[in-house]
């Protein structure tokens, strides 16, 4: 079982008057636990939402780096 790592973390949230706006960003870093996602979620969210009513929120994670480290044997 290897570990996944996101660098890239969105949002999008849709209002009661369904216009939809969203903010992403892009991490030196990589998040790979769940609250460490929430947290940076979080973060994004609190920095564009105004106060509206919400329908729809959405986060979305991208440029995922797989990490799955084998050892290979050489004969």
């Amino acid at each position: 079982f290897g570990y996944i790592f996101l660098l890239n973390l969105a949002i999008k949230l849709k209002n009661e008057s369904f216009q939809i706006r969203s903010k992403s960003k892009t991490y030196d870093y990589v998040l790979y636990n769940k609250s460490d996602i929430y947290r940076e979620a979080l973060v994004l969210f609190r920095e564009f939402y105004s106060g509206e009513k919400i329908r729809l929120l959405g986060i979305t994670v991208s440029n995922l780096i797989n990490l799955n480290i084998h050892q290979m044997t050489f004969l």
